[in-house]
């Protein structure tokens, strides 16, 4: 009994560890493509750089409580913001 219950913890944090490692190579990848897109990759089609700097606001700045994601006006003056800006705006053109 005690080895079952050791081995179910054991595949639990494997799956939670996987998981984990795939929400981070999520979150890397949508960074570099805001990244890529705001410094004039073309290959980076602009509905995609929108959605990953979508997914990257709401990462960051959504609360579990709220319906919307309110971003700090500071955020806007960092680098990655500037970049942000860059696929939101390029995707209106």
């Amino acid at each position: 009994m005690q080895a079952t219950m050791e081995l179910e913890a054991n595949s639990e944090a494997t799956f939670d560890g996987d998981r984990l490692r795939a929400a981070r190579q999520a979150v890397l990848g949508d960074v570099s493509c805001v990244l890529a897109k705001a410094c004039g990759a073309e290959d980076i089609s602009p509905r995609a750089a929108q959605q990953a700097a979508r997914n990257l606001c709401d990462i960051l700045f959504s609360h579990p409580q709220s319906r919307g994601t309110e971003i700090p006006k500071l955020f806007w003056e960092t680098p990655l913001g500037h970049a942000v800006e860059r696929c939101f705006q390029s995707s209106a053109d």
